[in-house]
């Protein structure tokens, strides 16, 4: 046989490796590879159905399975005793330490199944303590048992609080779902489902029978986070209803097609195949659910395993295709049964959860004053701490042969009223709290040690820790109640530090919030919709905007602050803001007067009011006619300090949460990697430049050495659907050397320009944004770089939505996964059709056969050596160029071809980026566009346009104008070079020139030791340098002299300006005439104001200067005379410098 596929080799020629004998087999399992493909193409449907899937997932939220009913109650209802217990301890749970470990060994794994292990470690970091927080779940698996690790976020973090709050010293807490029996402990909840309580211990009890008294509802001391949960639960379940409905429909759809043609095909089965596995996936937490809500399952029980079994039928491995038989239409009706019991769970939920709201009581506003500080209207003996806790001050209080009063406050309290009493405390031993003399009837529930306590002082004890803790009880004054006082006392022999002390009426909530008289510490705007106002008056004289404030009474203090006040019209300096009552027409307080600059006012209410007002004026009241006002960032609260920043109310932070819409479908394509087009992606450059390469660990697209605004990449705006109207949240993971000018999202988009905080540079960071698509934007992801920086991206999304979620690949990115997974199958067909029927030869050292191969881990063949053409079957043709012989850089065998490493096999070698070290002989072919020719490279595009390079030559050809550059030799004498024309120029280094014809050379520059002709016109650029001399032919240097000095043995004229500004200088050689020096020529426009010439008389009779002819300009003499020359004697020198108006020489 031709190859095999040996899970740990790849594929190996003709035999199949054993690895248990370490030979190859005489003999080839073609049913294998067969099965094999199989199983190809079955992972490739399975990874299609797991797109569809995903894209579902991400379209719709979360589907029943992954995110709806999967509470923790849920799984301990599936428990033969009852019970789930909850084990927290320092280290990572194993089989072989506690509790697993005594559970195996006592036979008792069966019994703790669902119990629940928390990690309670302090994070360190994440190879110090890896699993700190993380929770894990007893579970069986197989025959065996085994923690297994906990995903749901949210039962994690449930278990992360319960850990926080243990107090039980074995590190362990019971959830009972049945009447508990002994043991249970303090802090042990009961679930007395849907028609019951949600009821705590309070009463240990190791031994003997159960007793009511030893239980008391948790819904009378917890706050309100169970009804809160029940009612999203419930929320969720009718979600989960919802969208059960859509989900049945769209499997009916599927199934009615697949047995259209009265028989499942092998490839029909595979679909049915997950769909089975979803079912029995989802019914274990459907029952559940039912259960906890007391809701029947027995039809849908009936349904799930008619279905089931129907499902095992067609998807049986035999026969190849399966007839459709009657009891094909149970797997649809599990669907309806499905439905219906969902709705039934969602109407039941919703009845629990409006239940559980109605018993919360809430907790009143703090009745202890300045507890922020402990200050005002406290007494007692402890002493200001140094520490700070939370913004608290703290006392302490350290007792060494009696308690100490450490704080204590008097309060007037309501008879026959429930109180909860919460503050923070640390130290060691014990500290108590009172509400005495004659205050309590009983303590309901307490963290301490006395709930159940009747004594009139409200006593109450609880254990110090050295970390701070919130400590708390709640008790119901008796009938004759009227007032007390809060104590706070430190037992003998202890020490105590506390602070943020609360007395409260309701028994919700714990949290600290200050009293009326700690309104200083407020910053709760009491207000809503406070963002931006704005009132046009019109010719009203009392135009006003206002805000809705509740009951005030007599005292009460309001501050009110003012982001920006706003004239958008009319003359308004002052304007009047006000508290009020409608209903009686009458203001409560002072009204205040707000400018432009002082926006701050304080209210202290003289007037009680069930509704009062805050009014903004669009001016001062009774004169607001003309005037538009706008208002910016209100903030009213209580106390008599205005808030320095705005922060809208918790109406309205609750409406822009209840706003929030998760980003959903990533809609970029290849958003990990951002393959540019130049690599074959779909992201265009703006410019070359952008590159992909890995960085930092990630593929990435990335900016390095360019410099320019907005380098990057875009997609085109007909590239991308969007629907109109919709916000999309923009981000991308960015990693730059500098803070540089980002723009990100819709080209068109307000905000699609950002900047890099420096905070983010030199790491990972994730930039994001909300924006609408204006009509017709492109998708940009650019950055404004300097050639030193290195600006990287990856990972970009672009979803509908305004709520950032984790980076998710686009649907476009999934088919490529799914792609790639059908790669495999594809280059085993491939294979097992060339080399059906080759054999492998092994002798001694020696191995042969007809191909070698290498796989990734898609199981795509990337590269290879081959003996013959595997894609037609055949031998190799002597020039076969459609198969190489060896390749590599394939995406699959298939693809062979277009790898990225290729010879053929007549020695034709190709690759890409191939770098190449040593000597490379060559006498013809090309490199890029030039050409090999004999001695030469040339590259010509055309007969005008070129360049040839070899024997000591290189010349080059641009249309009319030509240029030849020559070592040594001669190109021409008198005549005109071959296919020259017009404009030409000629360097040597040795060259004897005859007469230049006018129009054949405009530039000529030589060497030393030449000689040369008189040039036949006066305006050519023809000079040349012989021993440190510039001279002329005939007449005159047009231009530039390029040095510092040079030395003038002729009559010369200089016509220009001289380059090098204040350097210029001119060495006047002897001579037996006087020369004549002309300046340049100021008309030409060379000349700038400042220019210099320094010209040195050296020897000889003298140089005349003069302007250049018919310029009309003078000079200056020394004693600042007009004259229009100058002579300059044997050994003296003069500097002359252009003023703009006369050349002016200085001695």
């Amino acid at each position: 046989m031709g190859i095999a596929y040996n899970p740990e080799q790849g594929f190996v020629q003709g035999k199949i490796y054993d690895p248990a004998t370490g030979r190859f087999q005489k003999e080839f399992d073609l049913d294998a590879i067969e099965q094999a493909a199989t199983n190809a193409e079955d992972a490739a449907n399975t990874a299609q159905q797991a797109a569809d899937s995903a894209s579902r997932k991400a379209q719709e939220a979360k589907d029943y399975i992954d995110n709806t009913l999967p509470g923790e109650f849920a799984r301990i209802n599936e428990k033969l005793d009852g019970v789930v217990e909850n084990w927290f301890y320092a280290y990572t749970p194993t089989l072989q330490n506690d509790p697993a470990a005594s559970w195996l060994r006592d036979g008792e794994q069966a019994q703790h199944e669902g119990d629940t292990f928390t990690n309670t470690q302090p994070y360190v970091d994440a190879q110090t303590t890896p699993d700190a927080g993380k929770s894990w779940r007893w579970v069986k698996s197989g025959e065996a048992y085994e923690w297994t690790p906990i995903a749901d976020s949210d039962a994690v973090k449930a278990l992360r609080e319960a850990a926080k709050a243990q107090e039980t010293a074995d590190g362990k807490s019971r959830t009972f779902v049945v009447q508990p029996a002994p043991p249970y402990d303090v802090g042990d909840l009961w679930m007395q489902g849907p028609s019951g309580d949600v009821m705590r211990c309070i009463k240990s009890r190791q031994t003997g029978a159960f007793d009511a008294s030893d239980w008391d509802k948790a819904s009378k001391y917890t706050d309100d986070t169970l009804a809160r949960d029940a009612k999203q639960t419930a929320q969720t379940a009718q979600e989960t209803a919802d969208k059960a409905k859509a989900s049945a429909e769209a499997a009916t759809d599927k199934l009615a097609t697949w047995a259209s043609d009265s028989y499942i095909s092998p490839q029909e089965k595979t679909a049915l195949r997950q769909q089975q596995k979803d079912i029995q996936s989802e019914h274990a937490e459907i029952t559940a659910q039912a259960s906890k809500y007391s809701v029947p399952a027995t039809d849908y029980t009936a349904a799930y395993n008619a279905a089931n079994a129907a499902l095992a039928k067609y998807t049986a491995s035999t026969p190849e295709s399966i007839a459709v038989g009657s009891d094909y239409a149970d797997i649809a009706a599990y669907y309806t049964a499905r439905e219906t019991i969902l709705d039934a769970v969602a109407a039941a939920a919703k009845a629990y959860s409006e239940r559980l709201v109605s018993e919360v009581q809430p907790v009143g506003e703090n009745l202890l004053r300045h507890t922020k500080d402990f200050t005002k209207g406290w007494t007692g003996n402890g002493t200001v701490s140094n520490e700070v806790f939370d913004d608290f001050t703290v006392y302490y209080a350290k007792s060494v042969n009696t308690y100490i009063d450490i704080r204590q406050q008097n309060v007037s309290l309501l008879p026959s009223t429930e109180y909860t009493l919460s503050f923070w405390a640390k130290g060691t031993g014990t500290i108590a709290s009172y509400c005495y003399p004659s205050v309590n009837d009983r303590v309901i529930a307490s963290n301490g040690h006395h709930t159940g306590y009747t004594g009139r002082d409200t006593f109450n004890s609880y254990d110090l820790t050295t970390e701070w803790k919130r400590y708390w009880t709640t008790f119901r004054t008796y009938s004759e109640a009227k007032g007390g006082a809060v104590l706070l006392r430190v037992m003998a022999g202890n020490e105590a530090y506390v602070c943020g002390a609360k007395l409260a009426q309701g028994n919700k909530g714990i949290v600290w919030t200050a009293s009326p008289e700690d309104a200083e510490y407020s910053g709760v705007n009491i207000i809503d919709n406070t963002e931006s106002r704005t009132i046009g008056a019109g010719d009203n004289d009392y135009a006003q905007t206002e805000f809705a404030v509740g009951a005030v009474a007599v005292g009460d203090q309001f501050a009110l602050s003012v982001g920006s006040i706003d004239l958008l019209a009319g003359t308004a300096t002052e304007f009047t803001a006000q508290l009020y009552d409608y209903t009686a027409n009458v203001a409560l307080a002072d009204a205040a007067t707000l400018t432009a600059d002082s926006r701050t006012a304080v209210y202290t209410v003289t007037r009680a009011a069930d509704k009062a007002y805050l009014i903004l004026y669009a001016g001062r009241w009774g004169s607001t006619a003309g005037n538009t006002v706008r208002y910016e960032k209100v903030m009213l609260v209580r106390g008599n300090k205005p808030e320095p920043s705005w922060s809208p109310s918790t109406a309205d932070r609750q409406a822009e949460i209840d706003n929030l819409r998760p980003a959903s479908v990533n809609i970029l394509p290849d958003s990990a990697a951002l393959t540019t087009d130049a690599n074959g992606g779909p992201w265009d450059r703006n410019g070359a430049g952008p590159v992909n390469e890995t960085y930092e660990g990630y593929s990435s697209l990335v900016l390095r050495g360019l410099s320019g605004i907005g380098k990057g990449v875009y997609i085109v705006s007909s590239d991308l659907e969007t629907e109109s109207g919709t916000e999309y949240v923009v981000s991308v993971w960015m990693h730059a050397s500098k803070s540089v000018s980002i723009a990100l999202g819709w080209e068109k988009a307000a905000n699609v320009r950002t900047t890099l905080p420096a905070e983010a540079v030199g790491k990972w960071y994730r930039l994001s944004a909300v924006q609408n698509r204006p009509a017709g934007s492109s998708f940009v992801c650019y950055a404004d770089v300097d050639t030193d920086d290195t600006v990287a991206f990856r990972n970009i999304m672009c979803s509908a939505g305004n709520m950032l979620t984790e980076w998710s690949p686009s649907v476009e990115d999934v088919q490529k996964q799914i792609d790639r997974a059908k790669i495999a199958a594809d280059n085993l067909e491939y294979l097992k059709k060339a080399f059906a029927e080759d054999e492998t030869i092994i002798s001694g050292g020696m191995t042969l056969g007809s191909f070698l191969g290498v796989k990734n881990s898609a199981k795509a063949v990337v590269a290879g050596i081959t003996g013959k053409n595997f894609l037609t079957g055949q031998d190799f043709a002597p020039d076969d160029r459609s198969c190489p012989m060896i390749f590599a850089g394939a995406a699959s065998a298939a693809d062979a071809d277009s790898a990225k490493f290729r010879v053929y096999p007549n020695g034709a070698t190709y690759a890409e980026e191939a770098y190449i070290k040593g000597t490379i002989t060559a006498t013809a072919g090309s490199f890029g566009d030039f050409k090999i020719d004999g001695l030469y490279l040339t590259s010509s595009h055309d007969t005008t346009h070129g360049i040839k390079i070899g024997d000591g030559v290189c010349s080059s050809w641009n249309g009319d104008s030509k240029a030849y550059f020559s070592a040594i030799g001669t190109f021409f004498n008198t005549s005109t070079p071959t296919g020259a024309s017009g404009i030409w120029a000629q360097f040597c280094s040795e060259w004897t020139i005859g007469k230049v014809d006018a129009g054949q050379a405009y530039v000529c520059f030589y060497a030393p030791g030449i000689k040369t002709s008189t040039a036949s016109k006066a305006e050519h650029y023809a000079f040349y340098a012989q021993s440190n001399h510039i001279m002329t032919a005939t007449g005159r240097i047009k231009g530039f002299l390029h040095a510092h000095t040079q030395i003038v043995s002729a009559t010369s004229y200089i016509m220009g300006s001289p380059v090098i500004k204040r350097e210029q200088v001119l060495l006047m050689k002897g001579s037996s005439a006087i020369q004549t020096l002309s300046l340049p020529d100021t008309r030409d426009g060379y000349s700038e104001i400042g220019d210099t010439i320094e010209v040195i008389q050296c020897s000889g009779v003298g140089t005349r200067i003069t302007s250049y002819p018919n310029s009309g300009v003078s000079l200056k003499n020394p004693s600042g005379t007009t004259a229009s020359t100058y002579t300059l004697v044997e050994n003296k020198h003069v500097r002359i410098i252009w003023d703009g108006t006369y050349w002016r020489i200085l001695e």
